[in-house]
């Protein structure tokens, strides 16, 4: 992981995400971190706006809520009813 302090630098944005494709950057102000900077996919930015959004974040707790009030299925009574074996790997898209 790299460190920058703030003052002083004159780094422009893409000299930033060159640096953070390499490992992740810790920009400093004061010795103190007040951002990071790293290299993600679209899987984990999916995830992140997902685990922000406040509609998403209800959404799943009326679920879990539903499943407390209601009772949950177990994993393995749903594998029996879709017909997939214990420890089956689902096949590559053609």
């Amino acid at each position: 992981m790299k460190r920058l302090a703030l003052e002083g630098q004159n780094l422009s944005l893409l000299e930033l995400v060159q640096f953070a494709k390499a490992e992740p950057v810790v920009l400093t102000r004061n010795g103190t971190a007040v951002v990071g900077v790293l290299q993600v996919d679209e899987a984990e930015v999916e995830a992140w706006s997902l685990g922000s959004n406040p509609d998403f974040i209800a959404m799943v707790e009326r679920f879990r809520d539903r499943g407390r009030r209601e009772g949950r299925i177990p994993l393995d009574e749903v594998r029996q009813r879709l017909g997939i074996r214990r420890g089956a790997r689902r096949g590559k898209a053609a």
